[in-house]
């Protein structure tokens, strides 16, 4: 080895570096190291725009006792770089859409079952930096199965039962490189929040009046009283309201309603409940 001026560890060090680069044999009093750096990726992007790039570094005989400490950054790139890991490293998880919302106020929860979105993971990477479409290689999951839940696909469901937020995670449990080498981090988790609106509908208020007495009831559901009540239904319902007098109560007379029919005119019909109402019946 032509190389000078530099301590005896040095200089087994580059020896051992030397040979390992299995150098080719001296021609015309030159040597040539060609390296290639190709677990370098960053240098890709910052000045070579190639995913590959070759360092030739020519030392004559009379230049490697000055060039000697060039040679050893090339050695320890060579030896140190790789067992840092040469394959991309994710580092985060962004899901799409970050927010999703079901429902609306004047809509029952229950029937928000089957709302679905698809939802999209995309990791960011380093080394070389890239951004990619993960969402079939993600674990997902929902910490609120009764708001929202999530299947393996990343298709986001409104449950029906709930009504709240609920937050939406997408993970890689396992983070190592294309080369099977350890990165950073054994967990990367990205999160998204699902939010169920609570129903709070529109109000259909029913006042009793007169000297009787006596029930009502609804159909759909919502409604069962024997005096002043209200209910909250869906925008759009058509409720069906019938009184039934107490004994000692001779009728039930209806007044506000769409349409009133039955024995003694005892249905009050509601169409299309499209603001707060109020009727009222007298027994």
């Amino acid at each position: 080895m032509f190389i000078r001026d530099a301590p005896q560890d040095v200089s087994q060090f580059v020896s051992s570096c030397w040979e390992w680069f299995q150098v080719h044999p001296l021609q015309r009093r030159q040597v040539r190291v060609q390296a290639a750096i190709d677990f370098w990726p960053f240098f890709y992007y910052s000045v070579a725009h190639s995913p590959e790039i070759w360092g030739r570094i020519v030392f004559s005989e009379d230049e490697m006792g000055r060039n000697w400490l060039n040679l050893l950054l090339i050695c320890s790139l060579a030896i140190i770089v790789p067992s840092c890991g040469s394959g991309q490293q994710l580092v985060s998880i962004a899901i799409q859409p970050t927010v999703e919302t079901f429902g609306s106020s004047t809509t029952p929860v229950n029937e928000d079952t089957g709302l679905k979105v698809q939802l999209r993971a995309l990791g960011s990477y380093i080394h070389p930096p890239a951004t990619k479409d993960i969402t079939n290689t993600v674990t997902w999951a929902s910490n609120t199965a009764d708001i929202a839940t999530v299947n393996s696909a990343g298709v986001l469901n409104a449950a029906g039962v709930a009504c709240g937020d609920a937050l939406i995670s997408a993970t890689v449990t396992t983070n190592r490189s294309s080369g099977n080498i350890s990165s950073q981090g054994a967990l990367v988790t990205g999160y998204m929040t699902a939010s169920v609106v609570c129903f709070s509908g529109l109000t259909l208020t029913v006042d009793f009046a007169g000297n009787g007495s006596g029930t009502v009831t609804s159909s759909p559901p919502g409604l069962s009283c024997a005096g002043t009540c209200g209910a909250s239904f869906a925008s759009g319902t058509t409720i069906i309201l019938t009184a039934v007098p107490n004994s000692g109560s001779s009728s039930a007379i209806w007044s506000a309603c769409d349409f009133v029919s039955g024995v003694s005119g005892q249905i009050c019909t509601v169409s299309n409940l499209s603001s707060n109402r109020s009727v009222t019946v007298t027994f």
